[in-house]
């Protein structure tokens, strides 16, 4: 009985880890500046006052969850 066991993970290229990860950072960048275009919005609609208790809102909020 001369079985080969077969590796079950897949051969990665150097080059395709590099482009996962590139896309990895290129999603943070356009998450984070999909947030400052929000936070501007909220600005231009509400005020600063408006801005401060909402955003002392949201970040309670994801204290609160993180916990």
């Amino acid at each position: 009985m001369n079985s080969k066991v077969q590796n079950p993970v897949e051969e990665v290229s150097l080059s395709r880890v590099i482009r996962g990860g590139f896309y990895l950072y290129l999603t943070s960048i356009v998450n984070n500046a999909a947030g400052f275009l929000y936070w501007l919005v909220i600005l231009t609609i509400g005020g600063s006052e408006i801005l401060g208790y909402t955003s002392t809102t949201v970040g309670l909020a994801t204290l609160t969850t993180g916990i």
